[in-house]
């Protein structure tokens, strides 16, 4: 009993008994407090009175013992019904102090029965009825219950795991059956009476009963035979497949009523449910009588697959099974516990086994047999080969030894004494190295054991000091910290950092967590500006711009195509809300918007965003909106055209000029721009504001209220285009950022030596300035100071009084003037020394992660993103250097999410030559043009090339215009889209000087073998850069080249390689490696070119080439001016790419 329950009760009163029917209010030791209707215990002494919901209730309080859960027959009393609800009972209990209430008189209500005596007849048919359901259930009894113990044990098979020695032992004496009485034999009876003259009608009942009984007899027997001829736990076949389909809801409760018996077997029928298991083992393991067998070779015949970890549990539930049955319970309980032990261990180890399952004591089933002698055997021969190795080692030293030399101490350490040393030590390590990469891919990549060990050429004399130049950019590049292990990671590489220590402090294939950038907000430390919106972009941005901003809620999309609505991430402490909140209000930055004013999905939910910060500095964080729920209801403007630092390697600079410039950054630039008022509700974040601070600022304390941003948030989907159109169109208004001086990723640098380029809140401008005299490059020169007239100068006054005249707020210590050594967007540029790239720190971070990636051998494909995301950022300014990288990408790709995986070999050699290349991952504008100009061109069986001398004016104006990159093709036919992306427009600049110029046949050669046109393309052109790279007179020079194959453009260009579905490379075949000045240490050309051929016929990726080459289409027409015979093709689809 517990309280809740309803019972009856019969008190005493002073009128006599009282049944009374009460709910248990509460159990005290062997009483009872019941509460009960006040009328109905009117007269049951020590009452106490309480009232709840408008409800008199009388609470008594009765022993235990006499209180009945069961409604007696015949009771009086009230029903459950007419008693008060329960919450009324409970809620009046309060009021009561059960301390002054005594225990009232009471007993257990009696069970009387109401029935009428019953007549003879009906006496009759009772005992009929008792006897007739006594064999019914006896007959159920005999079926449910099991045979003796030895009844069902195999009568020809040994028990699992029991040796073949085992038959006839431990066998029981058969036990001698029950006494069982023979039943009368009612139809001898029913003769006999008739015989003897009794009436007919008294022998009626005799007569059904015997017909009964025989029915039954025979039905019992039907069910023993069906139940010892089938194997099936329940017995038989089901009378549902006689059944027709009208009445699925019958046969589905039958469904559930017959599941509900199979597990009932488990209790009822243990003995059947372990003699079929083994029946159905024995058939299909085949085991012949009398052989012994066990339940491990039925289990290894399963197919498991990768679920080993099921299958080491399965050979443990197979342990602890063939110890029960073979008698041995108590070791069975104690392989149970051991099983559970290691268990548990395997969850605490990740799912590693290895120490888990030592627990269990059992043979692993997964480990290979590790030697073919005993144990004993191996250590012997083991302590054999030690002794006999270390005996070989000593009589070869006493032999190299001189007579003299025996006290002299030999060692191989290099002592380092001082960082500068550690550092040269180091460097020249990494070009002994480099050397060795590059060398073993020149030899086809061979395997251990080969014979193409060491070419048979004679080695070039200069190689010395072309490795002396390697040596002193690997210098630059080395720092102390770097060699000694000792670099710190800061900025987001620093996450990377963590993630790698997590994952060096994870197990087998555990899950790695990604720290999260996002940091809590702290209403003291968010930088926003005093006054927020200042800045209207409707009055600045041009008419078709502003009338798309002003009217954003037309273009919101309808709710079925929506993206997935997620959950924005708010990281702000409730105590922090009223303060922020507060915060945003003063400043301008948001206002209160009631929320039944808000958007609604159609299920009535909220698209609220969310806010978290990221660090700026050590005193401010910068404040984020996580608008992600209403971005999935925008589609993109797509208006922004950003500026790169990359740009600026398709800068050359002359030997009398060097590179300055000059920048500003705007502080709280998004959050000065104001967003139009009927936009404002669709900006909500956070939890509802608190009441105190909307009456503060003027709302309702009584209606709820939201946050809304009137401000452009860092978060929003079109954040960016808006934003980029309204500076842009700022400085345009003021005479900046005109089309012949603006820099635009992807599109033709500008002519003038002035160019300038705009990046959200960022303004650069730089000048391209010549002197008189030629730029010393040691370091001596200083640049002129600029002067107040000069053009880059004159613009970033301009800007100045533009960024005042719009309300922007200027981070003038950001800003720089006339300087040669700045920031591009990222991009770390030196005017005079003329480099551009990531910045050293980076690189040597980059450096460090890939080190210790290299070094763990394992990571999560997050990790690999985020690491594959810094080299990308690196090689952009040596686009070559992509070809490194191939298997690397696929491999990423098919990785699951948050599992830590082992490298393999392929993927630890990309990441290697990734970190070997990082020192020299900087592009050079001092290079200089080439004064010739080549163009290939291949057949499926033949090749040529041509050269023609031009001018250095038109040089400059195809290196402007050469690709930036190429266009998506395949090789493979069968895949074409048709309705994808069309034919790109050839180059008419270059298509016309081709066919002008003097052009000198310089090469014409037959492949070796027949091959798709574009691979043929690439080996045409690899051919002459094999030969120009020959040349150490080239170095440091850029070769422009013509091209008809759109495959070879865009693998040159971009540094990208591809595969077909047979492995073939497809995009170029990896032709440039990094830079004019890695040259092969080779003389001979042929055993180069040889190895490269056989590199490509085995699809091998070669990185060997070097020279940064920029290739521009050049055919147009139907090239009758060429020396050999173009692709009419490739021509008439214009697969030649000027700028994309």
């Amino acid at each position: 009993m517990e309280s809740g329950d309803v019972v009856f009760v019969v008190c005493h009163g002073s009128a006599g008994d009282i049944p009374v029917t009460g709910w248990i209010v509460e159990l005290e030791e062997s009483e009872a407090f019941l509460a009960a209707p006040l009328a109905s215990v009117a007269g049951v002494p020590n009452q106490a009175k309480g009232k709840s919901h408008g409800v008199d209730i009388a609470f008594i309080r009765v022993p235990i013992s006499s209180l009945s859960l069961n409604r007696p027959e015949n009771w009086s009393g009230l029903k459950q019904k007419d008693l008060p609800p329960w919450e009324a009972s409970a809620a009046a209990w309060k009021q009561v102090n059960s301390g002054n209430l005594s225990s009232s008189e009471a007993e257990r209500p009696a069970a009387k029965s109401s029935r009428k005596p019953k007549s003879r007849v009906e006496m009759d048919l009772g005992a009929l009825g008792a006897l007739f359901r006594k064999g019914r259930d006896d007959a159920d009894e005999e079926d449910e219950t099991d045979d003796d113990e030895d009844a069902w044990e195999p009568a020809s098979h040994l028990r699992p795991g029991a040796p073949a020695s085992s038959r006839g032992r431990g066998t029981k004496e058969a036990k001698p059956k029950k006494d069982s009485k023979e039943p009368p034999d009612l139809k001898a009876l029913l003769a006999q009476s008739l015989a003897s003259g009794q009436s007919s009608n008294d022998l009626v009942p005799m007569m059904m009963m015997t017909m009964l009984l025989d029915k039954d007899k025979k039905g019992s027997q039907r069910r023993r035979e069906r139940a010892s001829g089938s194997s099936e736990l329940l017995g038989g076949g089901s009378s549902e497949d006689s059944e027709g389909d009208d009445d699925l809801r019958g046969k589905g409760m039958r469904a559930v009523s017959t599941l509900h018996r199979l597990h009932a077997q488990v209790e009822k029928r243990p003995r059947r449910i372990c003699e079929i298991f083994e029946k159905e083992v024995i058939e299909e393991l085949g085991v012949p009588a009398g052989a012994s067998w066990t339940l491990k070779d039925y289990v290894k015949r399963q197919p498991w697959g990768k679920f080993k970890g099921i299958y080491r549990c399965a050979i443990m539930d197979v342990a602890a099974y063939e110890m029960i049955r073979q008698g041995k319970s108590d070791q069975a309980a104690a392989q149970l516990v051991q099983n559970l032990k290691a268990k548990i261990q395997s969850v605490l180890a990740q799912g590693d086994w290895q120490a888990a399952w030592l627990l269990t004591g059992l043979p692993d089933p997964l480990v290979k047999k590790e030697f073919g002698g005993s144990k004993e055997e191996m250590s012997i021969v083991a302590e054999y080969m030690s002794s006999l190795a270390k005996l070989k080692k000593r009589v070869k030293e006493v032999q190299n030894h001189g007579p003299h030399e025996e006290d002299e101490e030999v060692t191989l350490v290099e002592v380092v004494s001082d960082r500068g040393q550690a550092c040269d030590w180091w460097g020249r390590a990494f070009v002994n190295t480099f050397v060795a990469w590059s060398n073993f891919l020149v030899l086809g990549c061979p395997r251990p054991g080969s014979s193409t060990l060491e070419p048979r050429v004679v080695y070039r004399a200069d190689v010395q000091e072309f490795a002396l130049k390697l040596l002193g950019e690997v210098s630059q590049f080395a720092s102390f910290e770097l060699v000694a292990g000792l670099l710190e990671c800061q900025g987001k590489r620093s996450v990377l950092e963590d993630m790698l220590k997590l994952n060096f402090a994870s197990y087998g294939g555990a899950e790695v967590g990604v720290p999260s950038g996002a940091l809590s907000v702290s209403a003291s430390r968010v930088a926003i500006p005093d006054a927020a919106g200042r800045v209207d972009p409707l009055e600045w941005l041009p008419p078709d711009q502003a009338a798309v901003v002003g009217d954003l809620e037309a273009i919101r999309l309808p709710e079925h195509l929506w993206e997935d609505v997620v959950v924005a991430c708010h990281r702000v402490p409730e105590a922090e809300e009223s303060a922020l909140a507060e915060k945003l209000l003063e400043t301008g930055m948001a206002e209160l918007v009631k929320e039944a004013d808000l958007p609604h999905t159609s299920e009535g939910k909220l698209l609220v965003g969310g806010l978290f910060c990221v660090g700026k500095n050590e005193g401010e964080d910068r404040l984020i909106f996580d608008r992600r729920p209403e971005n999935s209801t925008m589609p993109r403007l797509a208006w922004e055209e950003l500026p790169s630092g990359a740009c600026f390697t398709r800068m050359l600079l002359e030997p009398n000029q060097y590179l300055r410039g000059s920048g500003d950054d705007l502080r709280n630039f998004y959050y000065m721009l104001r967003l139009p008022q009927g936009w404002v509700r669709f900006n909500s974040v956070g939890r509802r504001v608190c009441s105190k601070v909307v009456q503060k600022y003027g709302g309702d304390p009584r209606v709820a209220y939201r946050l809304c941003f009137r401000v452009l948030g860092m978060g929003d989907r079109n954040g960016c285009s808006i934003a980029q159109a309204t500076h842009e169109a700022i400085l345009r208004k003021f005479g900046i950022l005109r089309p012949e001086n603006r820099l635009v990723y992807g599109k033709f640098v500008p002519e003038d030596d002035l160019w300038e380029g705009v990046y959200l809140d960022d303004l650069l401008v730089t000048l391209r300035v010549t002197l008189n005299t030629e730029i010393p490059l040691d370091g001596s020169f200083q640049p002129p100071a600029w002067k107040a007239t000069d053009r880059d100068i004159e613009h970033t006054k301009v800007a100045e009084d533009a960024y005042e005249e719009a309300g922007m707020q200027r981070a003038t210590h950001k800003a720089f003037r006339g300087t040669t050594k700045f920031k591009a967007w990222g991009a770390k540029i030196d005017g005079v020394r003329g480099t551009v790239g990531a910045p050293l720190e980076m690189r040597r971070q980059v450096w460090s992660l890939i080190t210790k990636t290299v070094q763990s051998g394992t990571a999560s494909k997050e990790i690999l993103q985020k690491l594959l995301g810094f080299i990308a950022f690196i090689f952009q300014y040596r686009r070559e250097m992509f070809s490194l990288i191939h298997h690397l990408y696929m491999f990423v790709e098919k990785l699951k999410p948050g599992r830590k995986v082992w490298l393999p070999a392929f993927v630890l050699d990309e990441l290697r030559s990734v970190a070997l290349h990082l020192p020299m991952a900087q592009w050079c504008m001092r290079k200089r043009l080439h004064e010739s100009l080549l163009a290939t061109d291949a057949t499926p069986t033949s090749g040529g090339a041509v050269r023609a001398t031009v001018s250095p004016s038109l040089l400059r104006e195809l290196w402007r215009r050469s690709e930036l990159r190429g266009s998506p093709v395949r090789l493979d036919r069968d895949n074409m889209n048709i309705a994808g992306e069309a034919p790109i427009e050839s180059s008419r600049f270059a298509a016309a000087i081709s066919e002008s110029l003097p052009w000198e046949v310089v090469g014409c050669f037959t492949f070796r073998k027949t091959s798709h046109i574009n691979l043929q393309e690439a080996r045409a052109l690899r051919r002459e850069i094999v030969k120009f790279t020959g040349d150490f007179n080239n170095a440091g020079s850029v070769q422009v080249a013509l091209n008809d194959s759109l495959v070879v453009v865009g693998s040159v260009s971009k540094g990208r390689i591809g595969c077909d579905d047979s492995g073939w490379p497809l995009l170029g075949c990896s032709l440039l490696a990094w830079r004019l000045d890695q040259v092969n240490a080779f003389q001979d050309e042929e055993v180069l070119s040889t190895a490269i051929d056989k590199q490509i016929a085995e699809g091998e990726v070669i990185r060997d080439l070097t020279v940064s080459l920029k290739v521009i289409s050049a055919l147009g027409g139907d090239g009758s001016r060429w020396p050999f015979r173009c692709d009419p093709p490739a021509v008439q689809q214009g697969l030649a790419v000027e700028s994309v």
